[in-house]
Parts: C-alpha cells; sequence; structure tokens
C-alpha cells in the first residue's frame, strides 16, 4: 500500500511542480498516467484486503482512509490544474478517457484469467492423455510378459 501511494504522491508532486512552473499537462501525460495506475494497484489491494476474512491489523482502516485521502485532494487539486492550465472540456475529456481505460484494463484482464484457465485446462487434458497412454503402454507390456511366461 505504501509503494503504491509513494508513486502517485511522487507523480502528482512532478505535475503539479511542472504546471507551477508554467509548463503544459501534455508534457508530464506520463506522470498523470502514473497516478492513475497508483491509484488503481492500490484500490486493488484494498479491495483484496477487505474480501480477506483473517485481516487482523487494527490499523488498516485507518491507513487506507488516509492513503485514500490524500488521494482525493492530490485528485481534487489536478481537477483545478486542468480546468485552469489546460484547454476547455479538458478535465471532462480525462474522466472519460479514464473510464475507457478502465474498461479497457478489466478486459484485458478478463481476457488474461480466460486465456490462464484455458492453458490450465490444456495442461490437464494432456496429462490425462499422458496418463492414460502410460497405462495402455504399460497395460500391453504385461500382457506381453504374461503371455510370452517371463
Amino acid at each position: 500500500m505504501l509503494a503504491e501511494l509513494a508513486a502517485f504522491t511522487a507523480a502528482y508532486k512532478t505535475v503539479k511542480g511542472a504546471v507551477q512552473a508554467g509548463r503544459e499537462l501534455v508534457t508530464v501525460a506520463s506522470q498523470i498516467s502514473t497516478m492513475v495506475q497508483s491509484k488503481d494497484d492500490l484500490q486493488k489491494k484494498l479491495n483484496k484486503r477487505k474480501s480477506n476474512p483473517f485481516n487482523t491489523k487494527a490499523n488498516t482502516d485507518l491507513e487506507e482512509f488516509l492513503a485514500l485521502e490524500e488521494i482525493r485532494q492530490a485528485e481534487a487539486d489536478l481537477k483545478q490544474l486542468m480546468i485552469y492550465a489546460g484547454r476547455a472540456g479538458l478535465h471532462s475529456d480525462w474522466i472519460r478517457f479514464q473510464a475507457e481505460a478502465r474498461k479497457k484494463r478489466k478486459e484485458a484482464e478478463r481476457q488474461a484469467q480466460k486465456e490462464r484457465e484455458e492453458l490450465m485446462e490444456n495442461i490437464a487434458l494432456a496429462i490425462g492423455i499422458f496418463v492414460g497412454f502410460a497405462l495402455v503402454v504399460a497395460a500391453l507390456a504385461g500382457l506381453v510378459w504374461y503371455y510370452k511366461g517371463f
């Protein structure tokens, strides 16, 4: 959780510093992308942690709240930067782009999961065929050995 928050914060500070220095938001697009990816990674970890019934860390809730609050504040500041330092409608376009990118990432994750499941099925099938073939060979070898009188 701390790594994602640190990556988000570092990227945000870079974006804010660049805009305050008079640079365009386009020049820090990769840092904005890092912010989004770090936020998504943090959210995934928090959702995974919440779904774990054996989570015994008492201070986790406060840490989660503070991390998410820091991200919310940074996103609000980024919104202001986009509104005042960017072109008209930049923030609305950014929100729309984020939604589309999230959908694409989720679809890619689903596809990767599907491919992993298909691979596991194919491996299980190959092992089953190999074991079946080995049993047939062993049975034939046993029959030959039995009838030859070894």
